[in-house]
């Protein structure tokens, strides 16, 4: 299966897929250093939070986010993590596997829009689909669904929510 159908699919799922065939990957990093690099960083996520949302509010994106999220986790099955280049490519996927509990669902990266990407799972999501780590999200996960100020919303299928065009804004009267 190609990583299109994947997502499509994973956007209509009834249930969660199975995890990876040796298991969710245990983390090497203890628990006494993740969560205080966590600690240190979570206020400087509430402030790029806010910093977009302020950013929202000064140049409205063509689309609003509406509906509301059914609760399921399928956005959280199949996470796409862009590769990053050397030299902070290792510090990235350590990053997002070792402090963020991301799990690397594939080995190597699959090209997503002519990127690479690392395909992840979250070992926070709970049976009903709900985060146990809500309050210390990482922003990949506060930011979704996408609502950009360029470009298309990145809403998964049957999540709940949809783009709603905004009705006075400039770009709308280019069309």
């Amino acid at each position: 299966m190609n990583l299109d159908d994947l997502l499509e699919n994973s956007g209509v799922m009834e249930k969660q897929p199975a995890p990876p065939p040796k298991g969710i990957p245990r983390r090497f990093t203890p628990f006494f250093i993740r969560w205080p690099i966590k600690a240190i960083i979570l206020p400087f996520i509430w402030l790029d939070s806010l910093a977009q949302w302020v950013a929202k509010l000064i140049v409205p994106p063509p689309f609003v986010k509406a509906g509301q999220c059914k609760k399921r986790g399928n956005c959280c099955y199949h996470i796409l993590v862009r590769k990053t280049r050397a030299p902070f490519g290792f510090l990235d996927l350590f990053w997002h596997t070792q402090i963020n509990g991301f799990y690397r669902r594939e080995k190597k990266a699959v090209m997503y829009d002519g990127k690479p990407v690392y395909v992840m799972g979250c070992r926070y999501l709970k049976k009903n689909g709900a985060c146990s780590r809500y309050l210390t999200r990482p922003q990949i996960c506060r930011s979704w669904p996408r609502i950009e100020i360029f470009g298309a919303p990145e809403i998964l299928k049957g999540c709940g929510f949809y783009p709603k065009e905004r009705k006075k804004h400039p770009l709308n009267i280019l069309k």
